[in-house]
């Protein structure tokens, strides 16, 4: 119900938090493109 909603949400914005990070970690040029 709801709380699946926004626990999806909190998941898919927590993996884009990690994928930002390791493009960071990677070299960082990566990130801004």
């Amino acid at each position: 119900g709801q709380f699946h909603k926004c626990y999806k949400m909190s998941y898919s914005s927590f993996m884009a938090l990690a994928e930002k990070a390791r493009a960071v970690s990677a070299g960082g040029r990566t990130a801004i493109a």
